[in-house]
């Protein structure tokens, strides 16, 4: 048998297919070379998600990688303005972190890296902090500071791990607490002062207890070489650990903290500053050096817009004496006795306060408050540029002659 009567020897139909093959195919060539995969995280991304999935791992908890903003969040009603329905429905999420147990995102994490200081992306940036707000998720906006190694260990790390470490403690915690509140006698004085400000003493406050156990890991490696390196004796109170042992020729002490904030693009940052001395001890004590050590991190992110939170400060501001605060007949008996002047300074400064607040979301992670995490990062700032002027000045014990023995 054979096929006659056609130049090409197919039927009209297999010919038909064929060039509809070929059309297919040329195509798909066309779209091969005008389309490719792209890359799901960047560098820094990518870096940050092993630093996760290393902390993560045997946890209990999970990091998901880029989920949609409406994957995480849920809105209750269409009430989203046009460019926040874009970003909800459009955007997503660096990675969110949630338990095994639970499919709800316990915090979402934001790399700001390269391309986030620039006036399209910052907008985005705050509708996005202004929808997490809504919903009561923290969110932890983190550079490529946190993601430094430092001793083996990155602040990323570090916070998250405090977060892990913090619920599979707080159980215990709470009972010890518990049982030793259970101890005190119905008149202890602690126990009237926790009724009557409803603030728990700090040898009672979980939280408290929580942070004194988990310091950054850095900062005792730095002391530890301190001393054996140079004899330089660290103030244990500020290693949360006894430190004294054995004879220093130095000490470093660091006795002011100064906390404060820094105004950034889409988040103010907290601050801490450490200054102190180190001291020769013998023959006499001498100050040999003045130290200084500093840290920032994303405390608060603004929901509104750039710019400082609430406005300018007032230019001038009235603040009630000590043990005059919130409502009550104290306050109301000192506000009498100011001028008309100064009742408009407090009120300017009461408002400003206020606007402060509603445009500025301070939802943390539990047991991790950017004032602890600044106060561990600012003493490492400052035991670091103790070792490296040490290193320069001082003589390495390690190395010094050891004397013979006749």
């Amino acid at each position: 048998m054979r096929w006659h009567g056609y130049r090409n020897g197919y039927t009209p139909e297999v010919t038909a297919g064929i060039r509809s093959g070929l059309a297919a195919a040329s195509r798909r060539s066309s779209l091969a070379l005008t389309m490719r995969r792209r890359p799901l995280l960047n560098l820094s991304e990518g870096r940050a998600h092993r630093l996760l999935v290393r902390t993560l791992t045997s946890t209990g908890w999970n990091v998901a990688i880029k989920p949609p903003v409406q994957a995480v969040l849920d809105k209750e009603h269409d009430d989203l303005a046009m460019d926040e329905f874009r970003l909800y429905t459009q955007g997503h999420f660096d990675f969110a972190i949630y338990s095994e147990d639970d499919p709800l995102a316990a915090f979402a994490i934001e790399f700001d890296g390269f391309g986030h200081d620039q006036p399209d992306q910052i907008a985005r940036d705050i509708i996005k902090n202004r929808l997490c707000a809504r919903a009561a998720l923290a969110l932890l906006r983190v550079g490529s500071a946190e993601l430094r190694e430092i001793e083996q260990v990155t602040v990323l790390e570090w916070i998250v791990e405090r977060f892990t470490e913090w619920h599979r403690e707080r159980p215990e915690i709470e009972r010890r607490i518990e049982e030793e509140v259970r101890r005190l006698p119905p008149d202890d004085p602690i126990l009237s002062q926790m009724r009557r400000t409803g603030f728990a003493d700090p040898a009672y406050d979980s939280t408290f207890l929580f942070d004194l156990e988990h310091p950054f890991p850095p900062n005792a490696a730095v002391a530890e070489r301190l001393r054996t390196r140079f004899g330089i004796r660290v103030d244990s109170s500020l290693l949360r650990y006894n430190d004294d042992a054995g004879i220093a020729a130095y000490a470093l002490r660091l006795p002011r903290q100064i906390g404060g904030t820094e105004d950034g693009a889409v988040s103010e940052f907290a601050t801490c500053e450490r200054r102190g001395t180190v001291t020769r001890l013998a023959p006499t004590p001498t100050v040999i050096r003045e130290v200084v050590g500093r840290a920032r991190f994303a405390a608060a992110h603004k929901t509104k817009a750039p710019g400082p939170a609430g406005g300018s400060a007032p230019s001038t501001t009235v603040f009630p004496p000590p043990g005059v605060h919130g409502s009550g007949e104290a306050l109301r008996r000192w506000l009498e006795t100011l001028s008309p002047g100064e009742l408009q300074a407090f009120s300017e400064y009461q408002q400003w306060v206020m606007a402060r607040i509603t445009s500025l979301d301070m939802t943390w992670l539990p047991a991790t408050s950017p004032d602890d995490i600044v106060e561990q990062l600012s003493l490492y700032d400052a035991l670091r540029s103790v070792e490296l002027w040490a290193s320069r000045n001082l003589v390495d014990l390690r190395r010094a002659p050891t004397p013979s023995v006749m």
